[in-house]
This record gives structure tokens, sequence and C-alpha cells, in this order.
């Protein structure tokens, strides 16, 4: 078993969903494997792409059944890591790269051990802020900032740091990482 779990790590803002989108559409190998979330959906998500989207009853009933890497209550919301679809991907020698928080990262560093790489996706808070409210997360602003700070007290835990104030610059570093593990080349737009 040679496959890698690619995690990137970071706050709400910090570009870690936007360097999974270019990084899936250049590289048609790397897979992304949605989390499991009691969330509403925002208007722009589908089910399937981002998230699965479940009732409480259900994410309940996939706790009991063993079901997730790792889940947590965040922000007013169930959020779990389905665990067969990763088993899947590295019995096969896939790759696969997801965003997750430091707790998350440590259960998948528990669990997989040399396969996983983890990634700090850094940004400055006032930048954080701006993408944040260009969004509309502003109800939980303050505690994105609070989760945030608690995952910068544990960037030296991480494999890599990347800072994304210049997106084009923080895709180049990401690939400068990863690209040892990607096979092939970029997929043709």
């Amino acid at each position: 078993m040679s496959g890698k779990i690619i995690l990137l790590i970071g706050g709400s803002g910090s570009g870690k969903s936007s360097l999974i989108k270019r990084l899936r559409q250049e590289y048609e190998r790397v897979r992304f494997i949605p989390s499991v979330t009691t969330r509403p959906k925002r208007p722009t998500e589908h089910d399937g792409e981002s998230y699965h989207f479940v009732d409480v009853k259900t994410f309940q009933q996939l706790i009991q059944e063993n079901g997730f890497i790792e889940y947590a209550h965040v922000h007013r919301a169930w959020y779990g890591t389905p665990r067969q679809a990763y088993e899947e991907i590295l019995a096969t020698d896939g790759i696969v790269i997801k965003d997750i928080d430091p707790k998350g990262a440590t259960a998948f560093k528990t669990l997989f051990a040399d396969h996983v790489i983890t990634i700090f996706v850094s940004v400055p808070p006032d930048l954080m802020k701006e993408r944040l409210l260009m969004r509309g997360d502003t109800p939980e602003f303050e505690a994105r900032l609070v989760d945030y700070a608690d995952a910068w007290k544990e960037r030296d835990h991480y494999d890599y740091m990347i800072e994304n104030i210049d997106f084009e610059q923080a895709y180049a570093d990401l690939l400068g990482i990863i690209s040892a593990y990607i096979p092939g080349q970029p997929s043709e737009s």
C-alpha cells in the first residue's frame, strides 16, 4: 500500500478549498472524498461535491457503526470523515486530498501513519477576515478566528507550511510539495 492522503489544515478563508479545487481540475487522478455534515447546504453547494449532507440521526448511526475516521461538532453542526472511502483509496495506491482541522489531522496520522502528508495553509488574519466576509460567514466569524489561532499553535506539528496571500504562489508551493506523489501530468483543460 503506497497511496497518499494529503491533508490541508488552516482556518476558514485560508484558501484550502480553492487549492483543492484547482488541484483536482488539473490532476484528475487526485481524488477528493466529501466529508459528511449535518449543517445546512449553502446556496452554491450540491450534495456529494464538498459534503454529503445528512440529518443528525443518520450521522449518529454512522458513529455507532464506526463509519468515521474522525468526527466533531463544530460551529453548531456535526462533521465526519468517512473511513471506508479512504481505506479503499490507499488499498489501490491512490492519492486523495482533504481539508481538515488539527484534531482530524491527528486522527489520520494515527490511523494511516506514513501515508499522510500534512500541510498548514497560512493566511494573515486581516485577509482571512476579508475572505470570510466576502463569502458571508459572518455569524461564526469570531469562533473561526479562534479555530485558526488554535491551528496556528500546532503549526510545528505539520509536515509543511505554505502561505496563501497570493493564490498562484500558494498553488505552486503546494505542487512543489506533492508533485512527487501525483502520477502523470496535469489533465488537459
